[in-house]
């Protein structure tokens, strides 16, 4: 009678493999050149149970390789308060900065806010303010977020820097106050408030 292979997977990653309940562990498993594991790709065709989150829930099932089925499913479990509250912390990290990247608009034209255009906005804006001080004329052609270019005054520029500020400010902020909420949360085990947490900003 042949021996029955299995595969441990849990929310589709194998974390072992097993042979008539004698386990292997996974990073002794024989693996190709780039490291991937020597098997056929595993298709498990079953749904999530209702409300299950891959944010929030673990799933564990036992796949049978050679049958290509689900041998015997596991009970969904919840990730521990850290994991979880990092996931969220993470996402809010992930919205903050595509944010950031999408910009913000002023005097008609959109501009980027991320941290590489922080510097060059502020950096040109003492300029312009060194040639407003001098009475020196200052003029800098801008590619805006929608590839267009702009041509910049000192007046413009420096309104340019003072309009990033308060955008890049008030997205750091909404991030900050949605990561301390997280941080309150995890630190009362409040599991359902967690899975409840809506990340918006505005």
């Amino acid at each position: 009678m042949s021996k029955k292979h299995y595969a441990v997977v849990v929310n589709n990653t194998v974390i072992r493999e097993e042979i008539a309940g004698f386990e292997t562990p996974v990073d002794e498993l024989p693996r190709d050149e780039a490291g991937a594991l020597l098997r056929r790709p595993l298709t498990v065709d079953e749904n999530f149970p209702e409300g299950y989150d891959d944010d929030f829930d673990t799933l564990a099932w036992v796949y049978d390789i050679e049958a290509e089925s689900v041998h015997r499913r596991y009970k969904v479990a919840p990730r521990d308060i850290e994991g979880v509250a990092a996931r969220l912390k993470t996402r809010i990290d992930t919205i903050r900065d595509q944010m950031l990247a999408n910009g913000f608009t002023y005097d008609g034209h959109r501009y980027q806010a991320d941290a590489a255009s922080m510097t060059r906005i502020n950096t040109n804006a003492i300029k312009a303010m060194q040639a407003q001080a001098n009475a020196v004329e200052f003029s800098l052609a801008w590619i805006d977020a929608d590839n267009q270019s702009v041509t910049l005054d000192a007046s413009t520029m420096i309104g340019l820097n003072d309009a990033a500020s308060v955008f890049s400010d008030n997205i750091i902020k909404q991030a900050r106050a949605h990561k301390d909420a997280i941080i309150a949360l995890a630190n009362a085990d409040d599991a359902q408030g967690l899975r409840a947490y809506v990340i918006a900003f505005s």
